[in-house]
Order: structure tokens, then sequence, then C-alpha cells
């Protein structure tokens, strides 16, 4: 599958008073690609991908979608936030198909697995305008691995259960770009391991080939199924490559993505 620019992003500033959340951050995404945002608790990482899924303006930056639907590249110019000095431009978010699967499940516990996927292929910008909404929800369902629980409430799911469940409600109104902040975190070993198959296989499939952003506190797990790795440190980014690039350059001497997070949080 032949890769595409989804999202550019450039120069991206966040602050909160005096402390610089996201600082100068840059960064291109493609379908087909995973790409991993690592780094310590406090560095940034959930603010740039809410900046990232359009639900949280930058102060200053420019970020470029591509308008998947009708194949032309859009920049629609919005009013700049505060010392933008009228650099910050977007598409508008509803008008993207960006999937956003944030930290805390953002289901409805006493809904059943189907109702959640219902809600949310209804509230999401669709992408398959031609194919029926229980379509919709059994593709997302089957590529979840939920079919066998479709009627059963949230609430009475095991914890990387009711994941998949947030991950296929994203996926419902079929997205082009999947950000996902934390996706793993509170699961066991196994149920991280699952979780992280299921985002492997979305971005790899030929009916998805998705572009996914995600973070993760154990680095171990990006390192493993990012195509780019992103290394965020109190706002800024430290490195920005292949996986099997990181420990080059400056981090030669580090033995893993850990390591190197730790030095950077005692530097």
């Amino acid at each position: 599958m032949e890769k595409e620019l989804l999202i550019r992003a450039t120069g991206i500033v966040k602050k909160y008073g005096s402390l610089t959340a996201v600082d100068n951050v840059s960064m291109d995404v493609h379908s087909g690609e995973i790409y991993g945002v690592a780094g310590l608790n406090g560095a940034g990482k959930s603010t740039l991908l809410a900046i990232l899924a359009g639900v949280m303006r930058p102060d200053s930056g420019d970020i470029v979608y591509k308008e998947v639907r009708s194949g032309s590249r859009v920049n629609h110019p919005q009013s700049a936030g505060p010392g933008a000095g009228g650099a910050y431009k977007s598409t508008p978010a509803k008008a993207l198909r960006i999937g956003y699967v944030p930290q805390d499940i953002a289901l409805f516990p006493d809904l059943s697995v189907y109702d959640n996927l219902k809600f949310w292929a209804i509230a999401g910008p669709v992408r398959w305008d031609s194919i029926p909404l229980k379509d919709r929800i059994l593709s997302a369902a089957t590529v979840a691995g939920l079919t066998e629980k479709l009627r059963q409430s949230v609430r009475s799911l095991s914890g990387g259960m009711k994941q998949r469940v947030n991950i296929a409600a994203a996926l419902a109104a079929g997205p082009d770009i999947l950000i996902m902040d934390e996706p793993t975190a509170g699961l066991d070993v196994k149920n991280r391991r699952d979780v992280l198959n299921f985002i492997n296989s979305l971005a790899r499939s030929s009916q998805y080939g998705l572009a996914v952003v995600c973070t993760s506190h154990q680095s171990g797990e990006l390192e493993m199924i990012s195509d780019r790795l992103l290394l965020h440190d109190r706002g800024r980014t430290v490195f920005d490559g292949s996986p099997v690039d990181v420990f080059s350059g400056k981090y030669t001497d580090y033995a893993n993505i850990d390591d190197i997070l730790y030095s950077l949080g005692n530097a």
C-alpha cells in the first residue's frame, strides 16, 4: 500500500502559563504507519496528541491535514491563539476522519457493546458513506474481536476488552487517522500484547491502512510496533526517526529507551 502524507505539523507550541507543554514540535504522519510518542509523565505527550486530534488548539504553529474524502490538500486558516501572530492554520476537526482514543475509557458502561459502537459510529465523521450503519458496526467489531461480546454490557467486560471496545468505537466511523493516548495503560501483560497486536494489524490492514499515532508509558512497546518514534522531553523533541536508529548518535551508549528517558529526567 502506497503511503501518503496525512498530517504535517510544523512548529507547534502550547503553553499553560509559564509551562511550555509542547515546544516547537514538528512531525509528519503517513498512512499505514505507526508513529510512537514516548516520554516521561508531564513531557507533553497527551497535549501533543490532543492538538493533532483537533480537540485542543495550539498557541502557534501550522498543521496541514490531507482531505482524503475529496483527495485534495486543505489548509484552512483559523484565528490564531495568543502570541501566534496569525501563524496557526488547520482544517476544522469535524471535516477530518480522525479517531481519537483518550486515556480514559470513553464508553457508556451500562449500554451494550453494540449500542456503544452504534453511538460513536453515528457521532463521528463517516468515511464509508455508502456502507450501512449496521455493517460499519459489525466491521469494527469483527476487526476488534468483539463479535461474541456485542450484546454484553461494557461494565461486564475485562479491562482488555473494554479497551478493544474503546478502539473499535473510534473505528466505527471509518477514520483515516487513529490517535491513541496510552491505549495499554492499566492492562496486564497478555492484554497489553493483544492490544498492541490489534493496533499493529490496523496499520497494516489492506481494509484500514490507518495512520496510527500513540503514546505509551511502556516505551519498549512503542519500539516494538512503531515505524517512527518521537522521544519527547519537557515539551521538546529529542529524537524523531526509525526506532532502529535511536541508539545511534548521542544515545549510542544506552541499552534501551527507558534508560534514555531516565537520563533525560535527571538532566
